[in-house]
Order: C-alpha cells, then sequence, then structure tokens
C-alpha cells in the first residue's frame, strides 16, 4: 500500500499545425502535398463511380435481354471490360518525370 498525495498525470496537448506537418513527411510544400493527395481522393472516387455506373448497365442489359444477353448487351460489356482491365479502372494520373519511379500511389 502506497502512502503519499495523488499525482493525476496531465496529457500535453500538441499543436494541431505540428501534427498536420509531422503527418505529410518530408515533403517540401505540405499544402501542395494535402491538395494533390485530396485530388487523388476524387479521381480514384470517380473511377469507382465509373465502374459502378457501367457494372449497373450491364445488369440493367442482362436482366431487360434475358437469354439474348450474349448478342444484345456485348457493346455495354465490352465498355465495362474495358474500364476494368485498366490500370487504376482508368483512373487518372499525373504526368510523372519517372514513369518507372512512380508506378502507382
Amino acid at each position: 500500500f502506497l502512502r503519499g498525495t495523488l499525482v493525476f498525470l496531465q496529457r500535453q496537448r500538441k499543436p494541431l499545425l505540428k501534427s498536420i506537418v509531422r503527418c505529410v513527411g518530408r515533403a517540401k510544400d505540405p499544402v501542395k502535398f494535402l491538395l494533390a493527395s485530396e485530388q487523388r481522393a476524387r479521381e480514384r472516387q470517380v473511377a469507382y463511380e465509373t465502374v459502378r455506373l457501367l457494372r449497373e448497365d450491364v445488369i440493367e442489359c442482362y436482366r431487360r435481354e434475358g437469354v439474348n444477353h450474349y448478342e444484345n448487351c456485348q457493346v455495354e460489356t465490352q465498355k465495362f471490360y474495358d474500364v476494368i482491365k485498366q490500370k487504376d479502372m482508368g483512373q487518372l494520373h499525373p504526368n510523372w518525370k519517372n514513369t518507372d519511379k512512380f508506378d502507382g500511389w
């Protein structure tokens, strides 16, 4: 059993700006880095939504055409296949100076 006074440990609050800069890492310009991250997220979301819409078109065509979907849904199926076959589902990427070094996100 310990005798004495109780000491409450207090956490130190870190300033918000330092925590943002720390998560950025060694970026030369943190603002540009965060803007680029947001833009990549938007491009990724657009790519996902495009795939979702094309998939809905294929499903709708299959249901509409029934047993004839092999012949009548080739256009929708080919569009869907062409998009999902691409790397990152057709997501736009910036023009890198060295494309071998920056293969993906």
